[in-house]
């Protein structure tokens, strides 16, 4: 958890740089604004998570106290408007998804610890959809910046209009391969 804290300090300065040179567009700077907003508040979140003393007393509480403020950060992360160029790119379906992930993560952590004994398979159902959601979150960070993720879960499909289908077989003495 220590390397996510440190990533994402890095990507909201990343961040920052790069989309900070985008021109005049209003709209532009205002999602630059939010999505640094985003990111020092999320990374101050995940920092507060990974500080959290798993034999305190009060632990259990602080865990689920930070997740939901999570879950709120990455519901204003879905509902911030996305500019065209960075919709193209599906920004904010993975800002979607990662709420998505987020919530049921709260959710399931919530209930494995109303439990009249911990529930570790929800426990686990729930951390699975943690990082399911922070793998999101760095995906949009990384795609900010104009890099592509590398992961061997992502296809990249690259469009072009100039495509004419290949060569067709040559079929000039009626036979077809």
């Amino acid at each position: 958890m220590m390397r996510a804290k440190t990533a994402l300090a890095s990507l909201s300065l990343l961040l920052a740089l790069s989309l900070s040179g985008c021109g005049s567009d209003s709209a532009l700077t205002d999602y630059t604004s939010q999505m640094n907003t985003f990111y020092d508040a999320f990374s101050s979140g995940t920092l507060a998570l990974e500080q959290i003393d798993p034999s305190s007393e009060t632990a259990q509480e602080e865990l689920l106290s930070g997740l939901d403020e999570l879950t709120a950060l990455t519901d204003s992360l879905a509902n911030i408007s996305v500019p065209k160029r960075y919709a193209d790119a599906g920004i904010d379906e993975l800002a979607a998804q990662a709420a998505e992930h987020m919530q049921e993560a709260d959710s399931l952590y919530h209930e494995a610890c109303s439990a009249e004994t911990f529930d570790q398979e929800r426990a686990s159902a729930a951390q699975e959809h943690y990082q399911r959601a922070m793998k999101r979150i760095h995906y949009i960070g990384i795609m900010l910046q104009g890099r592509t993720p590398d992961d061997e879960e992502i296809t990249i499909i690259h469009e072009t209009t100039d495509w004419t289908g290949g060569d067709l077989p040559d079929t000039s003495d009626g036979t077809a391969e």
